[in-house]
């Protein structure tokens, strides 16, 4: 049996991705419709005719609904306008010899009522707002105090995941990846600190916990109509947007995943995003085993270095790679022929316009 690199194929599902470097979703708040110019970017970084690129493309999160977010204009997938505008994304990635999912987000009480459609307050699983705030339209404001979901809004919240997913296959997706991390709407049910409920969406248990999350997946791959198009992300061991590391972390999450196995034999990937140093690669192996025979793949400072051992090692199937594919359209080409990287020009990451999204030159 042939050694498993970065640059193997991989079958997920029934896709065949050229690759195992996959670009991750990052947030680039370049407009709420997308346009020509989110195409060129993500055509830069599709695999093109010298294989240089991300054999699968994961978009910036993609909004569900009509919300304000802590960057400014990000895009959505709820209206006909921005489904038309994916379309001709998807369709310039496609000529590119890429595979793309829209990662499908919603950010619950890391929302504003000022930025959101009839001034919404913004809803969570609990009325526990969260430390801080850095709206940037807003002179960075202070997050606001959610309004608690009632037990039938948590099912209603799930469907408009499904709903999204639909309107992702209209657009033309190869499939969806649900954003389940970084302390947004679904993380925000599996902790803590966001989550006091008594229901059967709160944290008393395992199963009430990941309630969910599994219900999500449900719609979405009900909303997709095919399970091996759908992944997921988690970030397991997170204090982003206020929430806590959970003690049982590393026991729910290996949970959460024998649940998914269970359930939904067939879905295309789960990601599992940390830093995996340290205390973390015994947590990868953890996840591993929870989630044996099956596409993991992980996220969060990956070199080529890194990438290679936990593919050789058999930890992880594929990586998503995101900051070095900001500032090199080319990654795989440069990794695979060792070839220095360009650095990432911070002050034009959440701005508007070409500079610093699509004027990276590829290596010559």
């Amino acid at each position: 049996m042939a050694e498993v690199t970065a640059f193997s194929p991989i079958q997920v599902g029934d896709l065949t991705v050229a690759n195992r470097v996959w670009m991750s979703p990052m947030t680039r708040s370049r407009g709420k419709i997308p346009n020509d110019t989110f195409s060129k970017y993500y055509q830069q970084r599709s695999l093109q005719q010298d294989n240089s690129g991300a054999g699968l493309i994961v978009t910036e999160g993609v909004l569900i609904e009509d919300i304000g977010t802590e960057y400014g204009s990000v895009p959505g997938i709820y209206s006909d306008e921005q489904i038309n505008g994916w379309r001709k994304v998807v369709d310039d990635v496609h000529k590119n010899n890429s595979l793309i999912f829209a990662q499908l987000w919603h950010v619950g009480r890391i929302s504003h009522s000022l930025l959101s459609h009839n001034n919404a307050q913004p809803v969570g699983p609990s009325a526990i707002k969260a430390p801080g705030g850095k709206f940037r339209q807003l002179g960075g404001a202070e997050y606001e105090e959610p309004r608690a979901l009632t037990t039938s809004e948590v099912s209603d919240y799930a469907k408009l995941f499904g709903e999204a997913a639909r309107n992702s296959k209209k657009a033309g997706f190869d499939g969806v990846e649900i954003h389940g991390a970084n302390g947004y709407l679904i993380n925000q049910f599996m902790n803590r600190a966001s989550n006091n409920r008594e229901d059967e969406y709160g944290i008393q248990n395992f199963e009430n916990r990941a309630r969910f999350t599994l219900e999500v997946l449900e719609q979405v791959i009900a909303g997709f109509g095919n399970e091996s198009r759908v992944g997921i992300r988690f970030s397991p061991i997170t204090t982003a947007l206020g929430l806590v590391v959970e003690d049982d972390a590393v026991e729910f999450y290996s949970y959460l995943l024998k649940q998914i196995a269970e359930r939904f034999p067939n879905l295309a990937y789960v990601t599992i995003l940390g830093d995996f140093t340290g205390q973390n690669d015994i947590d990868v192996k953890t996840f591993r085993e929870a989630y044996k025979g099956k596409t993991l793949t992980g996220s969060v400072n990956f070199d080529f270095e890194k990438t290679e051992e936990y593919l050789k090692k058999g930890y992880l199937d594929a990586v998503h790679v995101g900051r070095p594919f900001i500032s090199n359209p080319d990654l795989v080409k440069r990794w695979n022929n060792k070839y220095k990287l360009s650095d990432v020009n911070w002050s034009t990451v959440y701005s508007s316009g070409e500079q610093g999204y699509t004027d990276y030159e590829r290596h010559e």
